[in-house]
């Protein structure tokens, strides 16, 4: 006969590992850090904007800064532009694509959440370049997400010095001035959002237009509105051990069960 204690035991096990292994974390968003952004469009044609990608979860209330201010090494200088970009009450999913436009125009506007602009509205067609990152203020960054550069980072006066930033990595750098970028790699089928980093800071997977007057609308690709596709994943087979344990639990719960028919049964 089996022991009362033991379904007991058995049981309590099965449940723990149910809540544990396979129900997801009730945790909160953690906050971001250097890559969790990354830029998927900008337009320094027209009205100006740019757009940027989740990749992970942002939580509800969140504000990035956003400037094309340079970047001395331990500040940033003035008489450009910051954009403050706020998340709004609910959490953004990740893989959600952000678009901010009209910076040109003063009263800028964003797809998802709230922006707002402070300084002299615009993005340069050369030698410019615009940072990503969280901190108490504007003016002072604690954490830098990503960074784009439509010439050479040095050409524009700034530097990756204090910022944590790597080019290839977190930061593009196009090396030439021109006027309008997109990615236009891939969106779907990686295994994880993590893995689409390398894809959206190769300055290969990107299409660009330069010229005189605006390309920014010119039936040529790129064009604006930027594509606002959502980044996401495949779904993965769990690994076998996790398997195991599901089963496991399973088990626990159906021994648990039988205890507890017992008891009322007499």
């Amino acid at each position: 006969m089996v022991s009362l204690n033991w379904v007991r035991c058995v049981g309590a096990m099965g449940i723990w590992l149910l809540c544990g292994v396979l129900l997801p974390a009730t945790q909160g968003e953690a906050a971001l850090v250097t890559g969790d952004v990354a830029f998927v469009g900008v337009n320094a044609d027209g009205s100006d904007g740019f757009a940027f990608v989740a990749l992970t979860s942002v939580a509800s209330n969140s504000t990035i800064y956003f400037s094309d201010n340079e970047w001395s090494g331990s500040a940033f200088n003035s008489g450009e532009s910051v954009i403050t970009w706020q998340s709004g009450v609910s959490t953004i999913t990740a893989g959600s694509v952000i678009r901010v436009s009209n910076l040109a125009s003063g009263v800028i506007t964003a797809d998802v959440g709230a922006a707002s602009m402070t300084g002299v509205g615009g993005l340069g067609t050369a030698n410019e370049g615009l940072f990503a990152y969280t901190g108490v203020d504007a003016d002072t960054p604690d954490e830098f997400l990503t960074a784009f550069f439509n010439s050479t980072i040095a050409g524009g006066g700034s530097t990756l010095t204090g910022t944590g930033l790597t080019v290839g990595t977190d930061t593009l750098e196009f090396g030439t001035g021109h006027d309008v970028f997109e990615y236009t790699g891939t969106r779907s089928g990686a295994v994880s959002l993590a893995s689409y980093k390398p894809l959206v800071h190769d300055t290969a997977q990107w299409t660009t237009q330069d010229g005189a007057g605006d390309q920014s609308n010119d039936s040529r690709a790129p064009d604006v509105p930027f594509n606002a596709t959502a980044f996401s994943t495949v779904s993965t087979v769990p690994e076998p051990p996790a398997m195991w344990l599901a089963l496991i639990a399973g088990v626990g719960i159906a021994l648990f069960r039988l205890r507890q028919n017992r008891v009322i049964t007499g």
